[in-house]
C-alpha cells in the first residue's frame, strides 16, 4: 500500500508533465503561423505531439492537401527551432477549427459562431446505414462553405491542372446545382 505522500508526488508529477507539454505545444502552434502562407495558416493548428510527431488538424481536405505540400519547409523551419519534431501528421477535422491569431505575446483563440438549423439536422433512421444503402442514395451535395474552400484553394495554385479539377469541384455546390 502507498503512502499518501507518495501517490500526491505521483500526480504531481504527471500534472507537470502534462504543463510541460502544454508550454510546447504552446509554442509549436506560434510558430506554425509565422511558417505558412496567411490563407492558409487560419485553417491549420496543432494539436497534438507525440514522441517526434506533430498531429496537425486542418478544416478541409483541400487545405490538407496544401499543408501536405508544404510538410518539408515546416520541418526544416522547425528544425532551426529549439523543436526536436521529425514528422507531422495532417488530419481533417471537420468541425471549424478555432484559428490562432498571434500576437505580440500572448496568444488568442478565436472561435467562429456555431449555428445549428433543424435543415443542417440529419435525418434520424431506426437502422444503419449500409454499403448498398450509401450507394443507392448519390452524392452528397457540396456545401456552398466547402466550395468557397476549394475555390480559395484553386485561386492559390499556381499548378493549372489541380486549378481547373478545383474549380470544377467547386461548381458542384449546392447553390450552382440549384439544390439550395
Amino acid at each position: 500500500m502507498k503512502h499518501i505522500g507518495e501517490l500526491v508526488e505521483g500526480a504531481q508529477n504527471i500534472l507537470q508533465q502534462l504543463w510541460e507539454k502544454n508550454v510546447h505545444l504552446q509554442q509549436i502552434n506560434q510558430t506554425l503561423p509565422t511558417i505558412l502562407p496567411q490563407p492558409l495558416a487560419r485553417h491549420c493548428r496543432v494539436v497534438n505531439l507525440r514522441e517526434k510527431t506533430v498531429v496537425i488538424y486542418t478544416d478541409s481536405a483541400a487545405w490538407a492537401t496544401r499543408l501536405r505540400y508544404l510538410i518539408p519547409t515546416i520541418l526544416q523551419a522547425w528544425q532551426q527551432q529549439p523543436f526536436d519534431i521529425n514528422k507531422i501528421e495532417i488530419k481533417v477535422h471537420l468541425e471549424a477549427i478555432e484559428p490562432l491569431i498571434a500576437s505580440d505575446a500572448s496568444l488568442t483563440v478565436v472561435a467562429p459562431p456555431v449555428t445549428h438549423s433543424a435543415a443542417q439536422q440529419p435525418p434520424k433512421t431506426t437502422r444503419p446505414e449500409t454499403a448498398a444503402t450509401k450507394k443507392n442514395r448519390g452524392p452528397y451535395p457540396l456545401t456552398e462553405n466547402a466550395a468557397d474552400y476549394l475555390r480559395n484553394t484553386a485561386n492559390a495554385t499556381a499548378h493549372p491542372r489541380l486549378k481547373a479539377v478545383l474549380l470544377r469541384l467547386a461548381s458542384r455546390s449546392q447553390t450552382d446545382n440549384g439544390c439550395k
